[in-house]
């Protein structure tokens, strides 16, 4: 009995395992294309990550994307709300969503830095295998 729970046991791990290994191979992954105005980005993986710097005294911006915005990270904090819903506003800024025809259009406000400290904000765009991430770094 101990030895036909055991052979299922190990039969059960292999078939997840082989389950697990073989979903990411079928996905292919597509950079998301973004249009920025009003700030300067730059990236070096054709497109799924990109990087800037927001000036101390905050900024506004624009970004229109295929994919609505979904994911905000400020200082390693996820900005969500009681529902798990995006909170696009917070001590750091304000992002407004609006559609665009059939793409989405963000206007962006990052607030003063007065924390004493570097700000990170990171912005995901998309979801699943199409996606882009923006990393932001706001001087004190």
């Amino acid at each position: 009995m101990k030895k036909l729970l055991l052979l299922s046991l190990v039969a059960f791990y292999i078939c997840v395992l082989l389950l697990v290994n073989s979903c990411d191979k079928d996905i292919e992954k597509v950079p998301l294309n973004i249009h920025v105005q009003g700030l300067v980005l730059q990236t070096s993986d054709d497109g799924f990550t990109y990087s800037g710097n927001v000036p101390p005294e905050g900024t506004n911006f624009t970004i229109k994307s295929s994919k609505t915005l979904s994911k905000i990270t400020v200082d390693r904090v996820v900005y969500l709300d009681e529902n798990g819903l995006l909170q696009p506003s917070g001590y750091w800024g304000d992002i407004s969503i609006s559609p665009s025809g059939e793409s989405f259009l963000s206007n962006i406000h990052i607030r003063k830095n007065t924390s004493g400290r570097n700000r990170t904000i990171t912005l995901k765009y998309g979801r699943a295998n199409e996606y882009c991430l923006i990393h932001l770094l706001q001087y004190q």
